[in-house]
Formats: C-alpha cells, structure tokens, sequence
C-alpha cells in the first residue's frame, strides 16, 4: 500500500492502483518495473530515464526524426532539377534548333547535320522543321511520362498493391554483390550498346548490327510529297523513245539502293556532277548484264534519270504512274 501511495503522490492513479485484482503481487513487483514504464519521479533505483541518458539515444532520434525531411528535399531538387532540364530542351529545341537545321540545309553549320541532312534524300525544309518541332514536343512529353510512371512504380502505395496482386518476389543478390568493377564493366557497355545505335539512326549509317532501318515506324499523310525516282532508258535503234528500265535490268543493285544513290546524289554538294556520274554508272552496270544476258532488255544508246513528285498521295495508288511532276535531272550517253 506505501508503494502505491508514493505512486499516486507521483502522479499515479491511485483508484486504478486500489480496484487491480492483485494489489499485493503489483506492490511486490513494482520495483522490478521497467525503466520505459517509470516515469522521472517514480525511477526505480539502478535505472535512468530515457530522457536523461547520455548514451546518444536522443541524438538518434533527432536523426531518425530528420531523415524524411532530408529525403524529401533531395527528392524535391532532383524533381526540379528534371524540369529544369526539360524546359531548357524545349526552349533549345524551339527557338535554337531550327537556326541550324536552315543553315545545314542550306550547306553551312556542322558537317556532321549536313550529313544528316543529305542523308534523308532531297526534301523541302519545311518538312524537316515540322519534323523537329514535332520531335521536340514528342521528346518532352515522353520525358514526362517516364518521370511519371517511376514516381507512381516507386510509391509504397503501389509496391504493396503490386506485391499483393503478383506476389513477393524472391531475394536475389543486390547489384552491389557484383563489386565494383564488374557494375562499371556492365554500365558502360550497356552506355556502348546505346551510343552505337544513337549513331546509327542519327548518321542514317548501317553498323551492324546496329542499323538505322525505321520498316513501319511513321506514317504518310495524304499532304505529304512523295518523290520518287526513275530510270529511262533510249534504245539505239529509235532515239525518240524511252524505255522504262526497271530494277532487275540493273542488278545487282536494288530499287531501294538505287533510291537512296539517287537522293544522295541529288542532295550532294555538287548535284549536276554527282546525278551525271551516277546515270553513267547506271548506264555501265545496264550493259554490263546485257552482255552476261542476265536480262532481255534492248541495246542502249543514253540513259536519262526523272524525279517523279505526287504532291497529294491517294490511297488507292491509282495515280502511282501518273506522277504530278515529272523532271529531268540527268541524261547521259553511251560514247
């Protein structure tokens, strides 16, 4: 009983104490009571509140309790920092970007965006500016939502859901087991995977197995220009007629290569010299399987090189041998 009038002169509930069902044994243990259930004026001898040790807990605490708040700062500069760079993007690509893309166009500025450039066959620059300012916005909003997506896949919120739905997923070694080196070995080969097909597409070069191929990536509208080109050739016996020479009459190249020769030439330094030395070549490689006999076209006396232009396409093809506008841009003959 003096255990529990102490107690209640220390701020104990006395009535609590009294209605227990077992006083006696709470009195009898009372002084082997915890420290944690000890308040600073009822201390059991040998034991020192939690508030007065000197042993760093209140320390910890304080860094236990700062942590979240450091977090969210760093989280906070890394989100900014981000949107930062996404503006800069867009401002560059907006109102720097296209200054270049006019002087490259027009043969100054970098040579490697020439090569670009001419690497993309003869198109007016329009095209190439409504392009890039499509790109640019394309880019940013894909920025956007990858930040997004990470922020949502990193939310406890959803990592719970996620584990409920699909189960916990089985321990594996952390990253950081792998040592050192060997994680700088795998990141700057994954950095060389990225870089060479960065290079590919942008140079439109083929590094195999890195290729800048886009098969189906985009899609034509019908006010897009078309332009193709094509070969024509002139039979010796009737030099007023033309003869349509097709692909296969100029093996081994291909109509795509063909296509692509034809748009670099045009597209060149120099389009005169370059379009005359490649007609002359097309003409070479004509005669050339004419004598093998790989192919039944007639003897020629000149070639002549047409760019067709569709400035509407249909959806049909019904107009795909009727081009808009047809030019001349090269004939050449044989000596």
């Amino acid at each position: 009983m003096l255990a529990g009038l102490d107690a209640a002169e220390n701020g104990r509930d006395l009535d609590g104490w009294l209605r227990s069902p077992e006083p006696a044994d709470r009195h009898l243990t009372a002084t082997a009571a915890p420290a944690s259930d000890t308040l600073p004026g009822a201390a059991v001898a040998g034991t020192v509140p939690r508030r007065e040790r000197g042993d760093g807990g209140s320390a910890k605490a304080t860094a236990r309790e700062g942590a979240p708040v450091t977090h969210r700062a760093g989280v906070r500069a890394v989100v900014g920092l981000y949107l930062l760079l996404l503006m800069v993007w867009v401002i560059w690509g907006q109102l720097v970007a296209p200054g270049l893309i006019v002087r490259a166009y027009r043969g100054e500025g970098p040579a490697f965006l020439q090569r670009v450039l001419q690497a993309q066959g003869p198109r007016p620059l329009a095209d190439y500016l409504e392009f890039w300012r499509r790109s640019v916005w394309a880019l940013a909003a894909l920025g956007i939502g990858a930040a997004g997506v990470f922020w949502v896949m990193t939310r406890p919120r959803f990592q719970r859901a996620w584990d409920s739905a699909r189960g916990l997923a089985p321990d594996v070694r952390p990253a950081s087991d792998l040592g050192r080196g060997r994680l700088v070995r795998v990141r700057c080969f994954i950095l060389l995977l990225l870089t060479a097909e960065g290079v590919s597409i942008v140079s439109w070069l083929e590094l195999w197995p890195f290729s800048p191929y886009k098969m189906f990536s985009e899609t034509r509208r019908a006010s897009d220009v078309l332009i193709r080109f094509r070969v024509f050739g002139i039979p010796a016996g009737d030099p007023t007629a033309e003869l349509w020479i097709t692909p296969a009459m100029l093996a081994p190249l291909t109509n795509s290569s063909i296509q692509r020769f034809a748009a670099q030439a045009r597209g060149g330094p120099d389009p005169e010299r370059s379009l005359q030395a490649f007609a002359a070549a097309l003409l070479e490689v004509y005669e050339v399987g004419h004598r093998r006999a790989t192919h039944h076209g007639p003897r020629l006396a000149g070639l002549r090189l047409y760019e067709d232009v569709w400035s509407q396409l249909d959806a049909s093809a019904r107009d795909a041998e009727r081009p808009h506008r047809r030019t001349v841009l090269v004939t050449v003959r044989r000596d």
